[in-house]
């Protein structure tokens, strides 16, 4: 069983409502006290299963783990209550999130993505009320009709491209905790160490595009990485 067959949301796609009705009686009856092993028949349980979606189901603090390293270089994990939620990562120009496939989806065609300056929605579409696998603020500004999202046979993945170009995303989203665990996060944000290593990466690629002629894969900074946004004069667009 996958990491998202365990997350009601993305687990059962429903062809009408009698349909839908009748999975979430026969779910109510299914348990399965195994380790790894989760049973859940509904989207609407998804708000209290899954730390990332319920921002607002007051169910208290929950436990978050930061910085881990994704399944590929340059990738790293948000997590809660021990389970995966997306991988992501960035660079100059984008910042890409990484969802497992659920194992029921079949096309794009059964997916909502929305995209605006400011948010992003994702979920499955629902013949009741929509709701959200994610639905949260995004860390800074993107533009909105450059972005874009696909599914292949293991993921889906999403490309959100920066509206400021070279800026640093501590997360894909903003962090709506506020310590009060009445608003679960939807994105912890990076270590201050892993933060630099980000910004040297990035510092590497604006110098790689600005001077085809070298390469700075081996290059290193003596003190404090700079901002690739902002250093001599700020990146170029060109």
């Amino acid at each position: 069983m996958t990491s998202l067959s365990n997350y009601s949301k993305f687990d059962h796609l429903y062809d009408s409502d009698e349909d839908s009705t009748d999975r979430i009686r026969d779910s109510s009856k299914t348990s399965d006290s195994s380790a790894g092993s989760v049973h859940v028949g509904t989207q609407d349980s998804l708000l209290r299963e899954h730390p990332a979606t319920g921002l607002n189901d007051g169910l208290g603090p929950r436990k978050m783990e930061v910085t881990k390293r994704g399944s590929e270089k340059g990738r790293f994990v948000f997590e809660c209550d021990g389970r995966k939620i997306y991988e992501w990562d960035q660079n100059l120009e984008e910042v890409n999130i990484y969802i497992e496939k659920p194992p029921h989806l079949k096309s794009a065609s059964q997916v909502i993505c929305n995209i605006t300056p400011t948010r992003l929605q994702l979920g499955l579409k629902m013949t009741t009320e929509q709701q959200w696998y994610l639905n949260h603020s995004t860390f800074s500004k993107i533009q909105k009709v450059e972005s874009s999202w696909y599914i292949n046979e293991s993921e889906i993945h999403i490309i959100l491209i920066k509206a400021h170009k070279g800026g640093t995303w501590d997360s894909p989203f903003k962090n709506s905790g506020g310590g009060d665990g009445k608003n679960p996060t939807a994105g912890s944000d990076v270590d201050p160490v892993t933060k630099t290593e980000i910004q040297r990466d990035m510092m590497l690629e604006r110098f790689q595009e600005e001077h085809p002629g070298f390469d700075f894969r081996d290059a290193t900074f003596n003190g404090a990485v700079p901002d690739p946004r902002t250093f001599m004069g700020g990146v170029s667009y060109g």
